[in-house]
């Protein structure tokens, strides 16, 4: 009976092991989850977008995580046009930088921003910054939905 118990003792311990490393891996993976959700939501230069790329990519590129790469993206260029020239000096530490932008432009970004955007890539860019100004552009006329992009 006490070799029987033992070993039914030592089951139980070995399936709480197991029970409390899965809910602890859970747990540990939600607050990371919660983490880049908070990181994400408090971005407000592109610095900050660069370093939130480093610090959770390529793990969280997709669905709620994608979109608000894209929301603060399309927020940057539309409404801080100011500060593309910040991008591109970021961009120049970082060449993925660029790519991982344009990868976030288009499909839901507004119609009024795409026109905006286009606008801006097109009539208000710097000189020196055309080559990316013009990237930025052919990429959202090709992604962007196609009501919202003038012929």
């Amino acid at each position: 009976n006490v070799r029987l118990y033992k070993k039914e003792s030592n089951a139980v311990k070995l399936f709480l092991c197991f029970i409390i490393f899965f809910a602890s891996s859970a747990f540990s993976q939600t607050a990371v989850e919660i983490t880049a959700a908070s990181d994400l939501d408090s971005l407000e230069t592109w610095k900050d977008l660069e370093n939130w790329r480093l610090k959770y990519a390529p793990k969280f590129y997709d669905g709620f995580y994608a979109e608000g790469v894209a929301d603060f993206v399309e927020r940057q260029l539309a409404e801080n046009w100011q500060n593309f020239p910040l991008l591109i000096s970021e961009t120049s530490k970082s060449p993925e930088l660029f790519n991982f932008v344009t990868s976030h432009l288009g499909e839901i970004t507004t119609c009024s921003n795409t026109k905006i955007i286009l606008n801006n890539t097109k009539n208000n860019c710097p000189l020196k910054l055309a080559v990316y100004c013009n990237k930025i552009y052919k990429n959202l006329k090709l992604n962007a939905s196609s009501g919202c992009v003038p012929i």
